[in-house]
């Protein structure tokens, strides 16, 4: 299964139903979990510039693992309301 495919994607949940699509989309993100920060899971992302590291929950990721990992112990615990 190719997740960077938007069409394979959306062939996949029509032919499986949502709950086994989310089933699978889970394992593969599992799959590609390289750590947890701060309440925070960081996967490895295959980009056009090279592989990369998303912080779930955030929407930001950086080029390294140590940029992802920082990204993510700067911002408020996962979890938390930020305080305004």
């Amino acid at each position: 299964m190719n997740w960077d495919d938007p069409q394979a994607r959306a062939r996949l949940i029509e032919r499986v139903g949502r709950v086994e699509y989310q089933r699978q989309l889970e394992a593969h993100f599992q799959a590609q979990t390289v750590c947890f920060q701060n309440g925070y899971r960081i996967r490895s992302i295959k980009t056009r510039w090279g592989l990369g590291y998303i912080v779930d929950g955030l929407g930001r990721g950086d080029y390294s693992l140590e940029g992802a990992v920082k990204i993510a112990s700067e911002a408020p615990p996962r979890g938390t309301k930020p305080e305004h």
